[in-house]
């Protein structure tokens, strides 16, 4: 049997993750699927619900954290990771106190600019012989008044 406190916490905790749904938070997480698991926990784990509902605990680090600790899973680069290491890693932001995100430092710049040069017909048309020199080299298709855009 569930005490009516505890019946509130869980429903607190709850409310406060499906409050996140349909929010977009990190455009490289999963993050409906995350918090889907996570409201799942919490109906299911009143001590997970607890820490759910504290109020130093929110979306935004949640995020924060786990991309920071999926970066480092994969060494920087792109790749895959089982969904339990990604799921453990939100489940690990809301019930360890230990929790450090890093915040990249921020530096002061300046930028100057000049105001934007009219380029002539002369050297739009070298620009354009570069560009083909350049597809014709890579054993690209050359099609005339389109641009190939190289993203890989």
């Amino acid at each position: 049997m569930f005490s009516i406190e505890e019946v509130h916490q869980t429903a607190l905790a709850v409310n406060k993750l499906r409050n996140e749904l349909g929010k977009e938070h990190n455009k490289f997480l999963p993050t409906e699927h995350i918090l889907k698991y996570l409201l799942t926990k919490a109906y299911e784990d009143l001590a997970f619900a607890q820490r759910v509902i504290l109020e130093k605990k929110n979306a935004k680090e949640l995020f924060e954290y786990m991309l920071q600790e999926v970066k480092k899973a994969l060494n920087g680069q792109n790749g895959w990771l089982d969904n339990q290491v990604v799921y453990e890693m939100a489940v690990t932001y809301f019930t360890s106190d230990e929790i450090t995100i890093e915040k990249p430092e921020v530096k002061e710049v300046q930028i100057k600019m000049a105001p934007p040069l009219k380029p002539t017909k002369e050297v739009v048309n070298e620009e354009m012989n570069l560009v083909i020199d350049y597809n014709h080299k890579k054993g690209k298709k050359v099609v005339e008044n389109q641009l190939s855009f190289d993203l890989m």
